[in-house]
């Protein structure tokens, strides 16, 4: 389920991007709207770098959920680079490189103990994005 401060937003995607997206992501235990909402963080964030390449297929409308500061500094990057010519197309880029093992998406969990030892956390002003850092 999204967070309150995640509204939907509604993509046109080429269906055999999304359908190898969604293969992908439900064995890794990830939602596909949950999934592209990390990638969209990533981008915006500047942690992705590389792009898929546009579906073969006819584009459908398709649900995602994304943060508004997220979504916003990811469009801004998107205008920018002139990466994609809409956040649709870039949704299907990027759920390109992630259905064709170009990106993975790395989830992690820690214990009490391990999160008293982070020494500190980030958070992106760009999209709010917090990282602990662990101590050197």
């Amino acid at each position: 389920m999204p967070a309150p401060d995640e509204p939907r937003r509604s993509l046109w995607v080429a269906e055999d991007v999304w359908k190898e997206a969604d293969r992908r992501a439900n064995p890794d235990g990830m939602p596909i709207a949950r999934t592209l909402a990390l990638l969209f963080e990533g981008y915006a964030t500047g942690r992705i770098t590389e792009l898929g390449s546009e579906g073969a297929g006819k584009r459908k409308a398709r649900s995602g959920y994304c943060a508004e500061k997220t979504w916003k500094a990811a469009d801004r990057r998107r205008a920018k680079t002139e990466a994609a010519r809409s956040m649709g197309m870039l949704a299907e880029l990027l759920l390109s490189a992630y259905a064709s093992r170009r990106l993975h998406l790395v989830q992690t969990f820690v214990t009490s103990t391990e999160l008293e030892h982070m020494t500190r956390s980030e958070t992106d002003p760009a999209t709010g994005t917090i990282a602990l850092l662990a101590a050197a």
